[in-house]
């Protein structure tokens, strides 16, 4: 049995491990991703801002359409990334897209 399950960039694997013993690992697969999209996406706002601290925060919230590393996202007006929640598996070794759960409305 393989599963594996993506929740916020942490991977739950199941498997049979050594002597055919049931082996749950846990690690980080997207953290990279969303690091480098954070610092891409500070980046920009304080491009807006011209280097300053001042009016960062509505700088952030007013980013539409950020075309990211996995999929484009807005920020809705608490400065949350909204986009969608993709669940895969992996099969004969490879990663397999299951699906791609779209966020009903911006929660704006």
């Amino acid at each position: 049995m393989t599963l594996l399950v993506l929740m916020g960039g942490i991977s739950v694997f199941s498997g049979m491990g050594c002597a055919g013993k049931e082996a749950i690992r846990v690690g980080f697969v997207a953290g990279a991703v969303n690091g480098y999209e954070a610092a891409t996406v500070l980046a920009i706002a304080l491009k807006k801002t011209g280097g300053k601290a001042h009016g960062l925060t509505q700088a952030l919230k007013g980013i539409k359409n950020f075309k990211g590393l996995t999929d484009t996202f807005d920020m809705n007006r608490y400065g949350d990334a909204i986009r969608p929640f993709n669940l895969a598996t992996i099969r004969d070794g490879i990663y397999v897209d299951i699906e791609a759960i779209v966020p009903a409305q911006s929660l704006d």
